[in-house]
Parts: C-alpha cells; sequence; structure tokens
C-alpha cells in the first residue's frame, strides 16, 4: 500500500513538473456541449445521438439529455441529432475554435415515420458568455475571402496592430513582446533575434484553418506574454477526398507600358492534401496490416515569392554600380534572386483511428535570403548596393501531437516539438552575391601590398622576364629584379641614386632603414653595380649587358617596370586583389 501511494506522488509530481515547465499549453481543439429536450414537454431527452456529419465524432445525451463532445479539429461542421421516435435533427454552420466551447441546444419534434429529418438553422450568438479576452478569430474561409496571401498580412489589416521593419506590434508593445502559437507549438526564440517570429508570421493563408488574435485578457495558459498572443492552427488532410490548389501572383506584364509601378513581384503557392496513397494503401497493406485503410491522410503546401522591394537598391544606385544577385540552378532552369526571396515548404500527416486516438507528424520550414532596405542605415549603401547587407534567416519546426479521448469527459494529448531558428547576416560581396563576406575575407593592414607607380599611369607594370645568367640579381623590396637602372632615367649619379633608395628604405619602417644605415659602402656599389648599371654604357640595358630577356613591348629594351615595394605573400609579382583598398581615389564613369 504504501509502495503505491509513493508512485502515486511520483506520478502527480511528475505531472505537475510538465506542466510548469512548458510555456505554453493552448489547445488546438474546441467542444460542443448542449442539452437536448422534447420539443412538446421541455423534458430532457436520454440516448439521443450527437454526431458530425463526414466524422466519427459524437456523444450521447446522459440522464439529463445533456452531453459533451471534447477534442474537435477548428472548422466548420454540420451536426446531426437523432433519437428513435424522433425527427433527426440537422444544423448545419458549426463552426468549431479552438479553445472555445459552442453551445448547441436542441428540441426535437415526435414522429411516426422513421428516419424523418427536419433542418435548423442555427443563430450565431450576438454576446459569447464564456468570452473574457479581447479575442479575434478568423476562420479558413474567411481568410479566403481576405485580400491577404499571408499571416503577416493577416494581422497588418487588425485593429491594434501595427507593422514596422518587417516586426509586428500589437497595442504599442514591442514585437518581442507577442506570442506566436502554432499548432500548440510556441514558435518564439527564447534568446529573442530578429528572426525570432519568422515561422509564425511567414505561414501562407492557404494553409491555415484558423488563426486567432488575442490582444488582452490572456489566460493563465500564456506565459511571458505582454501585448498579445498570436494562435495559428495549420491544416490537416481529409480521408475522404484529394484536393488540391494552385494560385500564382505577379505584377509584371512583361510589357514595359504597363509596368510602372511594378516591384517585380512573383509568387507561386500549391498545396494538395487527401488520403495517404502510399503507407495506409499500399505499404501497410503489403505488410498485411489493413487497420490503417481509410485513416491516414495528409496535407502538403509549398510557397515561393521573389520582388525587388520597395524602395530597391537599384531604384537609387548609378547605372554603373548597379546590384547584381546569385543566380541558383533548379531542374535545368536557371533563377535569379531578387531584394526578397522567400521558399516555405509544409507537411502534415495525421492518423484517426475512430477509436478515440489520433496521432499527426508536422513539419514546417521556411528559409528567406534577402538585402534589407531600412529607412536610416540602407541609404549609405546607395553608391555602393552591392555591399549592403545580406540576410540568412531559416526556420524549421518539427513536432508530433498524439490524442487519446479515454471517454466522453476525459482525454489527454502529449505534443512533443523542436524549433529551430538560424539568421546570418554579413556584408554581401559584390563578385560573389549572396555569399556574404566574413571577417577573414576583409585583408589586414599588414597584408596589403604596395607599389611605386613609376610611369604615373594608375596601374601596376610588371617587369619584362629575364633569364638571371650571372647569378649577381639580389632581393629588392620583396622579389628577384633584373634591373631598375634604365626604369629611373638611365645613368644617374650614385650619391643621387642611393638617396631615393635610402628614402623607400626609411618609409618601410625602422628596420629597413637600420639595414641602410649599416649597409657597408663596398656593399653599396655592388647593389648599383647589379641594379642601376648600364654595363656597356649604351644608356639602355639590354641583351648586350649580357642576360637574356622578353622584350614583351619590342622597344629594344628591358622595361623594369613598377618597383613592388612591399610583397606580403611573397610571390614576387603585385596582386591586386591585396592592393589598399581605403582612401583610394579611383575615376568613375559619368
Amino acid at each position: 500500500m504504501l509502495i503505491t501511494k509513493k508512485i502515486g506522488l511520483i506520478l502527480v509530481a511528475f505531472i505537475l513538473f510538465g506542466f510548469l515547465a512548458s510555456g505554453v499549453f493552448a489547445g488546438t481543439t474546441g467542444k460542443i456541449s448542449g442539452v437536448i429536450v422534447d420539443a412538446k414537454t421541455g423534458e430532457p431527452l436520454p440516448g439521443a445521438v450527437v454526431q458530425l456529419e463526414g466524422t466519427s465524432i459524437g456523444a450521447q445525451t446522459n440522464l439529463d439529455g445533456e452531453y459533451v463532445i471534447l477534442n474537435i479539429p477548428p472548422k466548420e461542421y454540420t451536426a446531426k441529432i437523432r433519437l428513435v421516435g424522433y425527427k433527426t435533427q440537422i444544423r448545419p454552420g458549426v463552426k468549431i475554435t479552438s479553445d472555445m466551447t459552442f453551445a448547441l441546444n436542441a428540441e426535437l419534434e415526435e414522429t411516426v415515420i422513421e428516419g424523418e429529418e427536419q433542418v435548423v438553422m442555427a443563430e450565431k450568438d450576438e454576446i459569447r458568455i464564456d468570452d473574457v479576452q479581447n479575442l479575434r478569430i478568423m476562420t479558413s474561409d474567411e481568410i479566403a475571402e481576405m485580400p491577404v496571401q499571408d499571416v503577416n498580412q493577416i494581422l497588418a489589416v487588425q485593429v491594434g496592430v501595427v507593422t514596422r521593419g518587417g516586426e509586428i506590434h500589437v497595442r504599442g508593445g514591442r514585437s518581442g513582446e507577442v506570442s506566436y502559437i502554432v499548432d500548440g507549438v510556441e514558435t518564439r526564440d527564447p534568446l529573442g533575434g530578429l528572426g525570432a517570429t519568422d515561422i509564425g508570421i511567414n505561414l501562407t493563408s492557404n494553409a491555415l484553418q484558423e488563426v486567432q488574435i488575442i490582444k488582452g485578457g490572456f489566460d493563465a495558459e500564456y506565459g511571458n506574454v505582454l501585448s498579445g498572443a498570436i494562435r495559428i492552427v495549420t491544416r490537416e488532410g481529409n480521408v475522404q477526398l484529394t484536393s488540391g490548389r494552385f494560385e500564382f501572383w505577379s505584377d509584371n506584364f512583361r510589357i514595359p507600358e504597363l509596368n510602372d509601378y511594378s516591384r517585380n513581384y512573383d509568387r507561386i503557392s500549391f498545396n494538395i492534401s487527401g488520403p495517404d496513397p502510399i503507407f495506409s494503401q499500399r505499404l501497410f497493406p503489403a505488410l498485411g496490416l489493413d487497420y490503417f485503410e481509410d485513416k491516414v491522410a495528409y496535407f502538403i503546401n509549398v510557397d515561393v515569392s521573389k520582388y525587388d522591394g520597395y524602395p530597391s537598391y537599384n531604384d537609387y544606385a548609378p547605372y554603373y554600380h548597379q546590384r547584381n544577385y546569385q543566380a541558383r540552378e533548379f531542374l535545368g532552369m536557371t533563377i535569379r534572386d531578387r531584394q526578397y526571396n522567400s521558399y516555405q515548404f509544409q507537411t502534415n500527416l495525421s492518423f484517426n483511428s475512430g477509436t478515440g486516438i489520433r496521432l499527426i507528424l508536422r513539419y514546417t520550414g521556411t528559409w528567406d535570403m534577402y538585402n534589407p532596405f531600412d529607412d536610416v542605415y540602407s541609404w549609405e549603401y546607395r553608391y555602393t548596393p552591392g555591399t549592403a547587407s545580406y540576410v540568412e534567416e531559416t526556420s524549421h519546426l518539427l513536432s508530433a501531437t498524439f490524442n487519446h479521448q479515454l471517454n466522453q469527459s476525459t482525454f489527454y494529448e502529449v505534443v512533443l516539438s523542436r524549433y529551430s531558428n538560424e539568421y546570418f547576416q554579413v556584408p554581401d560581396d559584390p563578385n560573389n552575391p549572396g555569399k556574404g563576406m566574413y571577417p577573414d575575407d576583409f585583408l589586414q593592414y599588414d597584408q596589403w601590398e604596395f607599389y611605386y607607380d613609376v610611369n604615373s599611369n594608375g596601374r601596376y607594370d610588371a617587369p619584362e622576364p629575364f633569364i638571371n645568367v650571372n647569378g649577381d640579381t639580389v632581393m629588392f623590396q620583396g622579389g628577384d629584379q633584373y634591373t631598375q637602372g634604365d626604369v629611373l632615367g638611365g645613368l644617374y649619379d650614385y650619391y643621387y641614386e642611393w638617396f631615393n633608395v635610402a628614402e623607400w628604405w626609411n618609409a618601410f619602417g625602422d628596420e629597413f632603414y637600420r639595414r641602410f644605415r649599416e649597409t657597408p659602402w663596398p656593399e653599396i656599389q655592388v647593389i648599383f653595380d647589379t641594379m642601376y648599371w648600364d654595363w656597356d654604357r649604351d644608356g639602355i640595358i639590354d641583351n648586350a649587358d649580357g642576360e637574356p630577356f622578353v622584350d614583351l613591348n619590342g622597344n629594344g629594351k628591358w622595361d623594369g617596370g613598377d618597383i613592388l615595394i612591399w610583397d606580403t605573400n611573397g610571390n614576387g609579382k603585385f596582386d591586386e586583389e591585396r592592393a589598399m583598398n581605403i582612401n583610394v581615389d579611383e575615376t568613375e564613369p559619368y
């Protein structure tokens, strides 16, 4: 007996810990309750059956004529109420919403004709006595009639909701004060961040079964909610019908005269749902398992949107500085990104045993790649839009929901979920759009390379190649040089030449200047003989001086090119990609 009590206490503690550890327990199902009475006498009718058409969901009235139907997925149903000796009553327009109770009372009339039916249209309650919240509920039918394409647009047209900078603000609160609950799972990032609610607001309207916006009077089930809670229930498949939908939106008519206000916007949305054609109809029967037939359904939704945004960087960038975008290969086609690109994939697989057991596996993924243009900082990139910020935002929501109804008044639900959100923002690479530039991609000061522009033509001219037959060429400024005498104007005075070299070496740093000062004069003469002397004194450095070279420009003399001052990677040549990239004035086209 003592062991039983201990086990009971441990079980209660475990259940309480589970409830306290979770942040949100918002349900995804609703219920129906009511009383069935005799229309003539007003007496309660025990044993009357209330069932939702097209489903196995229903209940039977007790001795007081009362009934309760729990665990009903939110959508609009038609209820059928029947009892032997009474007319069957059909009640269309029964709208079930999450965490709400639909009151369905009925008065049945006696009949002597078996199977006689009576259709009664239910009237909408003017006042919901159980509604203590500032609540707005939108069903899939209402959403289908609205000119919106995702949850973000649905919220933007609601009273008390403001969209600014891609963030949702409810009742003047900050975006982080709003909780987004998708199929009972909170998708708000507990660590915060710019992309914390992406998967909650980017769901397409075609994939929604119900959206609830709560702006006040929060129940205790909502934790850490200050300004608002957005509850979203996504669609499920139908085991009786296969259906699909394809939509395409565009503001680009491919005719210049009609595109004055076009933002190059294109969007494709596709969804399909129905009875599972693989597991329950092929795989399981092949294994001898016929139990799952007509009990498994699927839903798949794909959405892709691209547009140039408003404003767009290329609206204000000069012609020669227009921003380029990454090109992607898909099924043999090349699809180029635009300023804003969004991809979404959503699917679920549901199993309903018909005996009170339901299992739903869900996955939702969003991939956004864009170059944000805000009202303040983006104008700094007007002339260099290729280096403006590049953002990649990826969200994944994976969940499994197990629901078991023990009896007419009791059920439990277990939800296992994993939500991840990755937000990545870097300066973009103008040479490789969409790849971004990391800290290691930027050269530090000590990695820059410098050269002396001898002929002042604004570019580095490499020396003509030669064969160092005599082996007398010295290392000068980081690379093997043939000679520099002719480049600097022929026969110069020793001391004048050495003064120039000293000034260059002094500019390179203390170590170079120290070597210059400590170099004995005999060694200086060797350096000049090697670097600055025309051996046959004909005014040019040529093959007559003893070493062959390649005369690239055909001028009959060796051209030493520009002087490489700092060769940081030691390859003996000047690398343009390692050139100093600050405080450099370059001639721009105009």
